[in-house]
């Protein structure tokens, strides 16, 4: 069974690359993830305890 990582942001190009792989390994046994991450603001992490942004 294949892993396999799809990095997205959920764009139209994006999901056209997910679309594309599913057609691709379709008869392939798979467990696909998708991953989707987004940077925190500055505001955010300079209110935690443990941060070491400058005040």
């Amino acid at each position: 069974m294949k892993t396999i990582l799809l990095p997205t942001d959920f764009s139209e190009n994006s999901w056209n690359a997910i679309v594309y792989a599913l057609n691709f390994l379709e008869k392939e046994p798979c467990t696909f993830y998708l991953l989707h991450v987004n940077r925190l603001s500055d505001v955010m992490t300079s209110e935690l305890p443990y941060s070491n942004v400058p005040k």
